[in-house]
């Protein structure tokens, strides 16, 4: 399945593996602890409101956010 944005499910797998990445960990803790449990807003570019990078960037952060707070 292709979305409207030419982001398919599979590119959403591959970016997850990428910001899976130690750095990019490491990068996007240092962003929630700026933060402070404020939100955070993502800006995309994209069409396609279901598939894109920032749907993922999303996901990831609300999950390292919940590691944080166990």
């Amino acid at each position: 399945m292709q979305a409207a944005s030419g982001f398919v499910p599979y590119d959403m797998e591959r970016y997850r593996l990428e910001l899976d990445a130690e750095e990019q960990q490491q990068r996007m803790r240092s962003l929630l602890a700026e933060a402070k449990g404020q939100p955070i807003t993502l800006v995309y570019g994209a069409k396609d409101e279901e598939y894109n990078q920032a749907i993922v960037l999303r996901d990831v952060l609300s999950d390292l956010s919940e590691e944080s707070n166990r």
